[in-house]
């Protein structure tokens, strides 16, 4: 399980330095992934399709974790806090959420979830 938590980690990694095709790189082309705040999406394309436009409208986000764990439900799970200017008042916000990611045998993401709370302005 500590190969799938480094995985997590890269993961998040890549996302905080807006990377988008090396994280694409590390999706199953089956990946589903769900989140509370975005929607659900099945599949690479629909995915990368709607990260792009996350990035696109959050140009600064980024994610702090304090630990990655392995998690009942099966893959790695971790608290984040998110920090990211509104995009439409420029101010800062920033909210906490949770975050399960799975992985296959290769190392691939089959399977997000993301659980998002109320973010506040700073």
């Amino acid at each position: 399980m500590e190969e799938e938590i480094e995985l997590a980690r890269k993961y998040v990694n890549l996302s905080n330095r807006h990377e988008l095709e090396m994280v694409f790189r590390m999706f199953d082309e089956n990946a589903v992934y769900h989140s509370n705040s975005v929607g659900s999406f099945k599949g690479l394309v629909a995915i990368s399709t709607m990260m792009r436009e996350f990035f696109a409208r959050y140009k600064d986000v980024h994610w702090v974790v304090d630990k990655y764990s392995v998690s009942k439900k099966g893959g790695v799970e971790f608290g984040f806090v998110r920090r990211s200017s509104d995009p439409e008042s420029g101010k800062a916000t920033s909210g906490r959420g949770w975050e399960r990611i799975v992985f296959n045998d290769t190392g691939l993401i089959t399977e997000i979830e993301v659980d998002t709370f109320k973010s506040r302005s700073s």
